[in-house]
């Protein structure tokens, strides 16, 4: 090993340092089935069990019921929407506190959650976190591309709003309809962790153990629609 090590010094070759390859996050949804000092227990939408480990790092927040009219121009949100370019409509909102703003900025993939429009039950999605730079009334008719069902139909329901949303890079317009859920996040402490309450966890596997890095629960029996 000295020799070798000799011989790359004297070549002037450069050494290589090996750094382990940081686990990809992953997303669970689910209800918790039991908590301890350091662990908590998800059943998976999908039917598993997964063991949680918590942390002095786990971050954690509270979700509660809000409503479209609780979005306001300066918001800053993150909202899952089906669809691109004009035609994107929201699965969800999120309405993150002055002290989360920031978080998760920009425009990326996200997973299929479950359609605020008819059929399928569960659409693919994109993310969008950044602050709202305008709300305006749904317009007379959006663009004609759109799926599932009709485009006049989806426009014209009372109360619907179109949504700009701006961050670093980019800036997206979504339409928010009157049946897309709404909730609002507070930071909390491990103390939100309760049997039976619905969760969403960003998880990542180390060494065949999954470590809890953000857990929001839901309040009053509201589930994280995130």
């Amino acid at each position: 090993m000295k020799r070798a090590l000799a011989l790359i010094l004297s070549l002037g070759l450069p050494s290589i340092a090996i750094a382990a390859t940081p686990a990809t996050p992953e997303r669970l949804r689910g209800v918790i089935e039991s908590v301890t000092p350091g662990s908590i227990t998800l059943q998976t939408k999908d039917g598993t069990t997964q063991t949680l480990e918590l942390s002095a790092t786990t971050r954690y927040t509270i979700v509660s019921k809000a409503s479209l009219s609780d979005i306001l121009p300066e918001s800053y949100i993150g909202t899952a929407a089906k669809g691109s370019g004009a035609n994107m409509i929201a699965l969800e909102v999120v309405i993150f506190p002055p002290v989360m703003r920031g978080a998760g900025e920009g425009h990326y993939p996200w997973d299929p959650l479950p359609d605020v429009v008819g059929a399928p039950a569960s659409a693919p999605s994109s993310m969008t976190n950044g602050s709202v730079s305008s709300i305006m009334p749904t317009p007379a008719k959006i663009g004609s591309s759109m799926t599932n069902g009709s485009v006049q139909t989806v426009s014209a329901l009372p109360g619907a709003k179109q949504i700009s949303v701006v961050y670093k890079g980019g800036k997206q317009i979504i339409l928010v309809l009157p049946s897309t859920p709404v909730v609002a996040l507070a930071p909390a402490t491990h103390t939100v962790l309760m049997q039976g309450a619905q969760a969403f966890a960003v998880v990542v596997d180390e060494g065949g153990k999954f470590s809890a890095k953000y857990i929001a629960v839901g309040a009053k029996g509201v589930t994280p629609p995130m």
